[in-house]
């Protein structure tokens, strides 16, 4: 009885650090890529830039209105 129940405890430890490795393989390749192929700008980045400088034309006006 005591050996089935080391065996499920090092079975389920197992599969723990085997999830606990593929994530981190996972992570690696993914941190790896991005080195390579990197992109200029995101859309994300497009439109905060956008937004950016809107703000900057309004205050502008506002600055030259003083």
């Amino acid at each position: 009885m005591l050996k089935a129940v080391w065996r499920t405890i090092w079975v389920a430890l197992l599969l723990a650090l085997s999830a606990l490795a593929i994530v981190q393989f996972w992570f690696v390749i993914h941190i790896w890529y991005w080195v390579d192929h990197d992109p200029e700008t995101t859309a994300f980045m497009d439109a905060r830039l956008e937004r950016l400088r809107e703000t900057g034309t309004v205050l502008r006006k506002r600055m030259k209105k003083t």
